[in-house]
């Protein structure tokens, strides 16, 4: 994935924090495991901005709070912060004294906490991505599309590029893709409609097989009948164009 976001884990299990290594490189995190609270504390408050915190409660203690306390009023950096408990007791009687954003008890059902988290880090990470929008159109848009794991070294980069700008500027585009769109994006950059359509599929393919999919599906809004269907270059042409139409109107 192009710019892993950053998964920091708190745990004294070696064993435990080995699952957590897997089970969040498989989804695309880059993750650090600390084995000391020392560490865990100085990294999550001096690194680049991790994007997700996950530690256990008898590691993290009451210092809970003051990450809480920290992140809460630094709106330049929110990570998602997850606790979990060895039981269902020590979860409600921690839950009357600290407030993460998620916490759950072991052992963790993966796939219903997995997309839990998965989600609301998608949704940290959009906003993220607002704090940060270049205030270039433009720019705004070679960004996003940085964000979302599109190779920018690649032809149809540049394609997509002028396709969001087009349909930005004049709406009535993204009606009629291959009889308007391809034809305006291939004369701009001395081609063919052929050539677009073809580099910009191959570009949407590559994102979905290797860029952030979940980013896209939650930034953008998209529904997919599942996680293995793309949106159609128009299709996603216009998401983009349209979340940033308010923007730069």
């Amino acid at each position: 994935m192009t710019d892993s976001p950053l998964a920091l884990v708190g745990e004294s299990n070696s064993d435990r924090a080995e699952i957590w290594q897997s089970l969040l490189s498989q989804i695309g995190f880059e993750v650090r495991v600390c084995f000391d609270k020392e560490t865990f504390l100085k990294i999550a408050l001096t690194s680049f901005e991790p994007y997700l915190l996950i530690v256990e409660q008898a590691f993290i203690g009451s210092d809970i709070n003051n990450l809480n306390f920290i992140f809460k009023h630094d709106k330049s950096s929110l990570p998602v912060i997850a606790v979990y408990c060895d039981s269902r007791e020590e979860e409600e009687r921690q839950s009357a004294i600290n407030e993460p954003d998620f916490r759950f008890t072991l052992p963790v059902n993966e796939k219903p906490v997995v997309n839990k988290l998965v989600g609301m880090v998608c949704a940290a990470t959009g906003e993220k991505i607002d704090r940060a929008m270049p205030a270039d159109r433009e720019e705004a848009v070679r960004y996003i599309l940085r964000k979302f794991g599109v190779p920018e070294n690649v032809k149809a980069f540049e394609y997509l590029v002028t396709m969001i700008n087009c349909c930005i500027d004049n709406p009535d585009l993204s009606v009629k893709v291959t009889s308007l769109l391809y034809p305006r994006v291939a004369v701009i950059h001395g081609t063919t409609p052929a050539s677009v359509e073809k580099l910009a599929r191959s570009a949407l393919d590559f994102l979905w097989e290797n860029g952030n999919r979940e980013l896209v599906l939650s930034y953008l809004g998209y529904e997919a009948k599942n996680k293995n269907e793309r949106p159609s270059v128009g299709e996603f042409a216009v998401l983009v164009a349209d979340r940033l139409s308010a923007r730069f109107k």
